[in-house]
């Protein structure tokens, strides 16, 4: 397909979709025009609506990330918490001297 099939399908498109709408809008102005807003508001929805989904897709994966941090830190802090319990030494007994 060349440049120019492809430029004078999209006329052809345009120029037939502008007809309907405008032979529709001698009938019904009102329907009419919604319809030609919502025709032409529906690629600016579609872009911004995908640019959203794509935010959102951005965002879930930086919080799993965080999480995932999250979690290996507390792993190793627990692993250091139980080196260092092992550290500590028993007292010799248990009762105390002083008292009663």
């Amino acid at each position: 397909m060349s440049d120019e099939d492809s430029k004078s399908w999209v006329g052809d498109l345009a120029h037939e979709t502008f007809g309907a709408v405008l032979s529709f809008y001698d009938k019904n102005p009102t329907i009419a025009s919604i319809g030609f807003l919502l025709l032409l508001g529906s690629l600016p929805l579609y872009l911004l609506l995908k640019f959203a989904a794509n935010m959102r897709r951005l965002d879930n994966e930086a919080v799993i990330s965080k999480l995932k941090l999250q979690y290996e830190f507390a792993d190793s802090s627990k692993k250091t918490m139980d080196v260092a319990a092992d550290k500590v030494e028993a007292p010799n007994t248990t009762t105390t001297t002083t008292g009663g």
